[in-house]
């Protein structure tokens, strides 16, 4: 059986976009993807609503810095054979200042962090796939985040030319799902359900050729 670490923000760990509480497991898109891989992978969720890649938050200080919180989860997960990450939404906000280069190069990091066989206990590096979030978007309703959506839009560009040259697979999210226009952050069911299929078909394709 396959091991699968999902390692996200909000988005994975399934708030709704409508206020609602938090997604059941079989509506969250790692569940959907455990569905869809059952019964040959067992598939795990390392999510934050707030995390970033490599920001440490104002007031959270460095739990919600994806970059620092990381080993922990590599090495009580392990052993692993995929790491998926999809983050980027937070760091796009304001208060970080973001560019598109920083937010590749902590990316970047990150990816190397992965693969780094220390955080394995002897076991070879699992596989990685990069997930880019779709763009946020301006809601319906009135302002409700601070986001730089300029930034934003230029993430999965950057992000693929990051996976070339680290040798890591790549899916844009934004080309399967767009986030909710009620509060241009987070994902409605539906999205869950598609990304979570999507996901799937990457990962049956990965495995395979690996």
């Amino acid at each position: 059986m396959k091991k699968i670490l999902c390692y996200g923000d909000s988005n994975t760990w399934g708030s709704d976009a409508l206020g609602g509480p938090r997604f059941e497991w079989s509506t969250r898109w790692p569940g959907v993807l455990r569905e869809e891989l059952a019964p040959h992978a067992e598939v795990q969720e390392g999510a934050i609503p707030g995390r970033t890649i490599g920001f440490d938050h104002p007031d959270a200080g460095e739990v919600l810095n994806g970059l620092k919180v990381l080993p922990s989860f590599l090495l009580s997960h392990r052993p692993l054979d995929l790491v998926i990450i999809m983050l980027g939404t937070n760091d796009v906000n304001q208060m970080y200042s973001p560019t598109v280069e920083l937010i590749t190069d902590q990316l970047g990091k990150m990816i190397d962090m992965v693969k780094n066989d220390a955080f394995h206990g002897g076991e070879k590096a699992p596989l990685i796939l990069i997930i880019c979030p779709p763009p946020v978007v301006t809601p319906d309703a009135p302002i409700t985040h601070d986001h730089h959506l300029a930034t934003s839009q230029q993430l999965a560009k950057a992000y693929q030319t990051l996976c070339r040259e680290k040798d890591t697979f790549f899916l844009d999210a934004g080309k399967i799902i767009t986030t909710s226009k009620v509060d241009g952050i987070h994902y409605e069911k539906n999205d869950h359900l598609l990304l979570g299929k999507k996901v799937a078909e990457k990962v049956n394709e990965i495995l395979t050729k690996s």
